[in-house]
């Protein structure tokens, strides 16, 4: 019962979380979400800041199962790389591919 619970409240944590992350994108994320929603890259349906399992995808396509991450500096640290490392692993695991695309690709300010 006490797991159950417990597991519940992290749903729903996470979910709030999500919640939060599309309403506070960064600029490079609103970039790349102006191009990609409403079918505009390829008529793919994209969906952002999605729950895989433990994980949360920025972009999701669950037609062709391609999970886009746009990677800032908190990526460049081992930390975090370790982290993305066994996430993509996951992903992987789940039959996503995943492209990675760094924040000086999308260049916000030129926007």
């Amino acid at each position: 019962m006490l797991k159950a619970i417990r597991e519940k409240l992290y749903k729903k944590h996470k979910s709030e979380f999500t919640r939060h992350l599309r309403r506070n994108m960064t600029p490079e994320e609103k970039i790349l979400w102006n191009e990609i929603r409403n079918r505009r890259c390829h008529n793919m349906k994209f969906r952002r800041q999605v729950n895989i399992g433990p994980y949360i995808a920025d972009f999701l396509c669950m037609q062709y199962r391609i999970v886009v991450e746009i990677d800032g500096p908190i990526h460049d640290s081992r930390e975090h790389k370790e982290y993305d490392r066994n996430r993509d692993i996951y992903l992987q695991e789940q039959q996503y591919r995943i492209l990675r695309i760094t924040n000086q690709l999308l260049p916000a300010e030129d926007w």
